[in-house]
Formats: C-alpha cells, sequence, structure tokens
C-alpha cells in the first residue's frame, strides 16, 4: 500500500475505498452492450483482445484465435499452449504477444521467431494478467497476484490479495524491471500518449494508478472510487480511452469482504461457484446466493436486480474523466466484458460470460 493509501485509509477515512458510487451522469444504466452490433462466431470464454492490420486476436482459453475477413466470420487458430492465455498485444515492430498463465510473456514474431520473457531483477513472472507495447516498444505487462493464477482471481478477491506488480521488460530483452508492487490485482495497463504516464487498473482497489515515467516509485491515482472491478484500459486513436470492467461491486460482497469470520467459514465449506462473490456469468444456478433476495419479481428478473454478474464499458477523454457508459444490466447477457482493443475507431468488447466479441459503438443491423 502506498503511503497516500495509508494517510487516507487511517487518518481522513476516506469514503471512496467503501463506498460504492451511484451509477449517473455518463455511468447511468443503459441497455447499449445489449443492443450493440456483434460479430458472427461465438467464442468460448474470450478475454485478452488485440487488433491487427487486418486480424482480430482473441485469446480463448489455452488458444490464440485470429479473426479475419469483412465480418471477422473468418476463425483460425493461431498458437496454442498447455494453459490458458490471460492477455494479448500487438505491434508491428514486435508482432504478437501473449501472456500465457504460468510460463510469462510469448512473444510471436513476425518473421516466425518465438520468445519466452519472464526473468526480472527478483521474482520471475508466472502470472500475466495484462500487457501493452510502449512507445520506445517495451512491454508493460501486470501480474495479478503472486499466488493465484489470473483464472483464480476471485480467490485473490477473497484473500484480499495485494501481491500484483507492474514490470517492464526493454526492447533490447534484458530482464523487467519492477516499476510497481503491492498492487491489489492490476489486470489492464498502458501508456498515456501525451506524458507517458504508464495507466493501471487495480481491481480490487477500484481505481487507476498512473506510474510518471521520471519517477516510477511515486504512483498517482488518477481514477477513483470506481463503481466496479477494472479490467483493460486502452488508447484510443482520438486520445482518449476504453475501460472495461469484469463485473460491478455490490452491497453484499462488500459486506462479506468487511466480515472475516464469515468469509473464511465460506471459503472453506462452500464451493466457490456457489461464494457470495461476483460472477463473469449470468447463467443461473439454484444454489446460487441470494437467489430470491430481490433477483426476481414475478419470476422476472429486473434491470435494475442487485447484480452478481454484469458488463461495463465506459469511454474516458485523454483527461481520464468518463465520457460515455455501454451497460448489460442484471437482466442482460453479455456480462464479464474484460477485454477489449481499439482498431482506428472501432471499439471491440470481449464479453467473456456470453462467449462473444461486442462491438459497442456500433447499431445492430435491423434496430431502430
Amino acid at each position: 500500500m502506498i503511503l497516500a493509501d495509508l494517510f487516507n485509509e487511517l487518518v481522513l477515512r476516506r469514503p471512496s475505498q467503501r463506498a460504492i458510487p451511484n451509477l449517473d451522469g455518463p455511468w447511468l444504466p443503459n441497455d447499449r452492450l445489449e443492443t450493440c452490433a456483434r460479430l458472427a462466431p461465438d467464442i468460448a470464454g474470450p478475454d485478452g483482445l488485440a487488433a491487427g492490420d487486418d486480424m482480430l486476436y482473441v485469446a480463448s482459453g489455452p488458444r490464440i484465435l485470429g479473426l479475419s475477413g469483412p465480418g471477422f466470420d473468418q476463425v483460425r487458430e493461431v498458437a496454442g499452449f498447455d494453459a490458458p492465455v490471460a492477455c494479448l498485444a500487438w505491434d508491428r515492430r514486435i508482432g504478437l504477444v501473449a501472456g500465457v498463465s504460468g510460463t510469462g510473456l510469448v512473444v510471436l514474431a513476425p518473421e516466425g521467431g518465438t520468445k519466452i520473457l519472464r526473468e526480472t531483477a527478483g521474482r520471475p513472472l508466472h502470472h500475466p494478467s495484462g500487457v501493452a507495447v510502449d512507445e520506445a516498444g517495451g512491454l508493460l505487462v501486470t501480474e495479478g497476484s503472486a499466488r493465484r493464477a489470473y483464472e483464480d482471481w476471485v480467490w485473490d478477491l477473497m484473500e484480499k490479495g495485494t501481491s500484483g506488480r507492474l514490470l517492464r521488460f526493454p526492447p533490447d530483452g534484458a530482464p523487467a524491471a519492477v516499476l510497481a508492487e503491492g498492487l491489489a490485482f492490476p489486470i489492464g495497463v498502458a501508456q498515456r500518449p501525451d506524458d507517458g504516464m504508464v495507466l493501471v487498473a487495480e481491481a480490487w482497489r477500484h481505481r487507476i494508478l498512473g506510474i510518471p515515467p521520471s519517477s516510477p516509485s511515486r504512483p498517482q491515482v488518477v481514477l477513483d472510487g470506481l463503481p466496479g472491478y477494472p479490467a483493460r484500459i486502452a488508447a484510443g486513436a482520438d486520445g482518449g480511452f476504453a475501460l472495461s470492467f469484469f463485473a460491478l461491486r455490490t452491497q453484499l460482497v462488500e459486506f462479506v469482504l468487511r466480515e472475516e469470520a464469515f468469509r473464511r467459514r465460506m471459503m472453506e465449506t462452500i464451493d466457490p461457484e456457489c461464494w457470495i462473490a461476483p460472477s463473469l456469468s449470468a447463467v443461473e444456478h439454484h444454489l446460487q446466493p441470494v437467489q430470491f433476495g430481490a433477483l426476481r419479481s414475478q419470476n422476472i428478473k429486473k434491470p435494475w436486480a442487485p447484480p452478481r454478474s454484469y458488463g461495463l464499458v465506459v469511454q474516458l477523454d485523454a483527461g481520464l474523466a468518463p465520457i460515455a457508459s455501454f451497460h448489460s444490466r442484471a437482466n442482460g447477457f453479455n456480462h464479464g466484458t474484460s477485454g477489449l482493443a481499439w482498431q482506428g475507431e472501432r471499439l471491440f468488447v470481449a464479453a467473456r460470460g456470453a462467449d462473444r466479441i461486442l462491438l459497442p459503438l456500433e447499431e445492430q443491423e435491423g434496430a431502430a
């Protein structure tokens, strides 16, 4: 925990780390993720995305799929691994970069070579969660947790994990430098083009950190008190950003995180699928918690019901102020919005819980 966090927590008692902000203004709930266009092929568990010149790369479990063609309806397998692929990045100078659980970064060069990067000045990289290419050709990578793999994120949340790191692999292939550590499950990473600041989405603290290039040891909180768990952040061509959330915060989950004895007992005695915790999928189960806790009325799930799973993407301007949001609410289907990528002015979003790739800035054909 950085000193500013400690001061705010113990002295100022800031409510932003506890209170869940209202979804108002640019955050106002809507159904734009339900009514937007989507790519025709369904992809099993899409997560990390990367857009090339004429291809969209999708992480789907242990495989990387390439979608091409006018409607991105031609699918082929680009690479396969023995463990899930957590994140992707693409750059003309480097090629395709994949964060593979338990392995590190796998670089698939344009000329066909393969290179694995995981060495650091201290602890090797094992659990990459996000990756981006900076202006100098270096690789910025987040490691969500030192103890838990990326796909075991719910365990790290319930354990209140703070062992995440931000690393940078220089373009010359030297071991990575640690830019920040003690992070609460960082996932998304991007670089702001105007000043070179590295932006990191820190999920369990519901905020975006800014790491100045001149003083990486002094991170700044540039966006705080977010209503959900931020996942990926990506820079757009207009200088703005897109930020995805894989779930919303709820009062019940926040309460469970504060109740130490109950939380430990729940983790020891109940199947993780039935924990009082966020979910990526809208699929229901009769053993899910609070099944009758105002989730339904007259057998209809209401959009304003407390959501166990949710879909949310927010557009930010160059100053990281929210300007528009795209929702799939509690009664929707396109939940678990984790991955995103820009291709020019086109935005792709991976709804992991729905096995879909969404185009939130485009309307569905035939929609009124």
